[in-house]
Parts: structure tokens; C-alpha cells; sequence
């Protein structure tokens, strides 16, 4: 067991990037002691301008409203397509990246212009996406909502079933018990001389008591 639990951490140590070194400043120590000093406040945030992934920013620049971009056509009310607008910038997405492509190929210098325009195409795009979340939760919390009812409604579908045996057991046992309790009738019936004897009701047919034969032959 240890030996397997040993193989899982190191999966995952493979599996999952290790974590900044400086989280040990932060972490309590193995053993459980107090560190000497408490650690390190974390870093200020950046300002000014710096590198990222090779493109710059600067935490001066003001902060622009999200938009519509120009390339999403909106209906004379106001509202968008969203679905007919997706198709349209999907389907013009190649051809602007294979215009891309030649661009590189034949004259990088001047690639510029269609490279803005894919980039274009792709925000319009992301943009749209954001715009369906509130419908996309909704779809999603009527879909979850939609099998708890289908789940209770089989729930009780096999409740009503069990229950509808156990009365159809109920109304056997009831009829057995009324069948025990008739059989078990005493009656009297008269002999050829004369005399009344004893007899057993069962099934519908008299039965002589034996000590009634008995005291005739006599």
C-alpha cells in the first residue's frame, strides 16, 4: 500500500508543474514548529509598463469599456443575431487566415493589416460567445432541473408499482384468511331414526362427528 501510494505522488508530481519555489516562506514547516519569523509580505503589483508572452503593457493606460466591435451587424431595434453573426464570422475566418498565411509567405513586411483583421474576426467572435453565457447557464440549470424531475417521476412511478403489490399481496391474504375461517363451521344434521349428530362444515360438505356414530351403535 505504501509503495502504491508512493507511485501516485510521484505520478502526479510528474502530472502537475511544481509549484514557486518561494512557497516554502509560506507553507508551515514539516515538522510542525513555529517558524523564528513570520514570512514575507507578498510583492506589490507591477507598474508601469512590462513584458508578457512577449507583448507589452502598461497599467497606466486607461481602462476601455468592452463594445461590440464594428464587424457584428446589429437589426434596426438594436439587438444581434448572435447565432446568424457567428456563422457569417466563422465562415470568413479561413479565408482571412489563408490570406494571412500568403501574406507571410510572399511579403512578411506587409502582413500587418491582415493579421489586425483575424484578430478582429476572433474578438467579434469571443464577444458573441460571451453574450450567449446568460442563455447557456439558463439552458444548462433547466437541463439539471429537468433530470431531478425526470428522476423523481421514476422514483414514484416504481413506488406506485411496489405499492400496487403489496395490496394485490394484502387482498390474497385477506381472501386466504376469510377461506380458513369458513371451513371450520360446525352444523347438525339429523339420521335416519331421528337423532340430531354433530357434523363438521368443510368445503360445503357435512362430516358426522365420530362420537355421535359411536353412541348409535350402541
Amino acid at each position: 500500500m505504501a509503495a502504491a501510494g508512493h507511485e501516485e505522488e510521484e505520478a502526479q508530481a510528474f502530472t502537475f508543474p511544481p509549484p514557486p519555489f518561494w512557497y516554502k516562506l509560506y507553507a508551515p514547516p514539516a515538522d510542525g514548529d513555529v517558524p523564528a519569523k513570520p514570512p514575507p509580505k507578498p510583492p506589490l503589483p507591477r507598474q508601469g509598463t512590462f513584458q508578457v508572452f512577449e507583448r507589452m503593457f502598461n497599467t497606466d493606460e486607461p481602462l476601455v469599456p468592452t463594445s461590440p466591435n464594428q464587424m457584428i451587424a446589429r437589426r434596426p431595434d438594436g439587438s444581434i443575431d448572435i447565432k446568424g453573426q457567428l456563422l457569417s464570422l466563422s465562415s470568413e475566418l479561413l479565408p482571412l487566415f489563408l490570406e494571412l498565411v500568403r501574406q507571410l509567405v510572399q511579403n512578411p513586411s506587409s502582413h500587418t493589416a491582415q493579421l489586425s483583421a483575424v484578430s478582429e474576426s476572433l474578438e467579434a467572435m469571443q464577444h458573441l460567445s460571451n453574450l450567449l453565457r446568460p442563455q447557456q447557464a439558463a439552458a444548462t440549470l433547466e437541463y439539471a432541473l429537468q433530470l431531478d424531475v425526470d428522476e423523481l417521476k421514476e422514483s414514484l412511478s416504481k413506488l406506485h408499482s411496489q405499492v400496487e403489490g403489496v395490496d394485490k399481496q394484502l387482498a390474497l391474504a385477506a381472501q386466504a384468511l376469510e377461506g380458513a375461517s369458513g371451513g371450520g363451521r360446525t352444523g347438525s344434521a339429523t339420521t335416519a331414526d331421528g337423532h340430531e349428530t354433530n357434523a363438521l362444515c368443510s368445503g360445503g360438505a357435512m362430516e358426522e362427528d365420530p362420537m355421535n356414530v359411536k353412541q348409535e351403535q350402541i
